[in-house]
């Protein structure tokens, strides 16, 4: 099966559910962002000298928002054949988030993003369109009026917000301040 299947060129995409949009939408806007932030995190990988259990965990972490970017293109009534990103995957991150905090000093102000390494760097780059994808994906939650029930897909993205912060301050080379 080739991959050029001319079925967007007209400025539309198919949703999970036999349903067509403008690429201008808001689903498609979140989907793409929340790849965006997937791109991110595997240039982070990247990155990662020595450190290959976070390597592995931003694996992990680009296979679970492949999930919510599935899940956000999925109309209602369509089913889903994988696993939605649920509270044990946002357990998982906060773990992460401990872990990474045993590490590091406390905080003393604002800190600065992109300090000293290009690891770093990258890992603020994530973090700010993680950031992005969680507006997004809320936008299309209230869009429907479906922010009442399960809402991990928007917890996890805020969850891994935070991850991303921490693993920018765990790389860190020359932790600069914001002036207080």
């Amino acid at each position: 099966m080739s991959i050029i299947t001319r079925t967007g060129d007209g400025g539309r995409t198919a949703l999970i559910g036999d349903t067509r949009v403008s690429k201008a939408a808001m689903r498609p806007e979140a989907i793409g962002t929340v790849d965006e932030c997937s791109s991110w995190l595997g240039l982070l990988a990247v990155e990662l000298d020595g450190r290959d259990r976070d390597r592995e965990n931003l694996l992990a972490i680009q296979q679970d928002l492949y999930r919510i970017g599935a899940e956000v293109a999925a109309v209602k009534g369509a089913v889903l054949k994988i696993m939605l990103v649920g509270p044990g995957d946002v357990a998982r991150l906060e773990t992460w988030c401990r872990e990474l905090e045993k590490e590091m000093a406390p905080l003393r102000g604002l800190v600065l993003p992109g300090g000293g390494s290009r690891a770093a760097a990258t890992a603020d780059l994530a973090r700010s369109v993680c950031r992005r994808a969680e507006r997004r994906v809320v936008a299309v939650l209230e869009r429907e009026q479906s922010l009442d029930g399960d809402v991990s897909m928007v917890v996890y993205l805020n969850r891994l917000s935070d991850y991303l912060f921490l693993l920018a301050r765990a790389l860190d080379t020359d932790r600069r301040y914001a002036a207080q």
